[in-house]
């Protein structure tokens, strides 16, 4: 979406809600981006099956904001797996 001064801004739509799901415990690691040095943690969040849940859908769980990397699914469809990052910066 366009900011009015010749850049864009990043806005998201509600599109679930209340949705049960589980994140696991996370991973912390480190990352120099633009010239910051910002901690990127590593969650693994587990929904039903047929969650419809994709690749750059921004979720929250338990609080956190997350950006959904990737999604899977094991052979055996019991879950849908979301791999996700949270970014805080630093100084």
């Amino acid at each position: 979406m366009s900011d009015g001064w010749g850049g864009w801004v990043e806005t998201y739509a509600d599109h679930l809600t209340g949705v049960p799901c589980r994140r696991s415990s996370p991973t912390p690691r480190t990352a120099t981006v633009a010239d910051q040095l910002q901690a990127v943690i590593s969650h693994e969040v587990y929904f039903m099956p047929a969650t419809d849940v994709r690749r750059g859908d921004q979720i929250i769980v338990d609080g956190y904001t997350l950006l959904v990397e990737a999604t899977s699914e094991p052979s055996e469809t019991a879950y849908r797996k979301a791999s996700c990052s949270e970014t805080q910066m630093g100084a």
